[in-house]
Formats: C-alpha cells, structure tokens, sequence
C-alpha cells in the first residue's frame, strides 16, 4: 500500500507504534513522536514524520511498517541522533505540486 502523502493522515497517530521486521522473525517498534511541515506552497509540499525506536541502530534504508490503522506502509528511514527516549528516525515527503503544465 503506498503511503499516504500528507501530514494530517499521520497526526491522529501521534504516540502510535509502528511495528517493522528488521530481520527474520525480529520485530521493531517505532513510536511515531512528531510531524512537522516544511514547506507548503504553490510549488511544494514537503514534511517529515519522525520517530523513536530503542535498540541497536539500524542503517538508514527502506522498511516496511506494520500499522492497525494505516496498514503497511513503505518507508525510507535515516537514523539522525540518539535521544534519551532511543534513537531518533526521520521520514521525509518532497512533493511536487501540478503545476498546469
């Protein structure tokens, strides 16, 4: 299922678990903890979703996330810091909007 493309289908999930297996028969746990706009214009509508998982750092890559709402979506994680609630996952949206032409 592709993911969907904008903030406010993430936001009731604030505070959810999403659940990715990360190697055969290992699930891991990353509570979605923001959603933030970046920019939305005329030309560009772009925002992250950033989430918090424990354990050891995982490599940023694609992962398929397990949701009991949204489903399973496809994501491109980067591991940005190391928190005190675990390490820190941000997910980026970059779209460009129709322009007519």
């Amino acid at each position: 299922m592709p993911a969907p493309s904008t903030p406010d289908a993430y936001r009731p999930h604030l505070q959810s678990d999403f659940v990715a297996q990360t190697a055969p028969a290992v699930g891991r746990v990353f509570r979605l903890v923001e959603v933030k706009v970046d920019i939305d214009d005329e030309v560009q509508h772009c925002f992250a979703l950033f989430f918090t998982s424990e354990g050891e750092r995982l490599e940023q890559g694609t992962f398929t996330l397990q949701h009991p709402v949204l489903g399973e979506l496809t994501l491109f994680m980067v591991p940005i810091r190391q928190g005190r609630s675990g390490l820190r996952y941000e997910v980026v949206f970059n779209l460009l909007r129709d322009q007519g032409q």
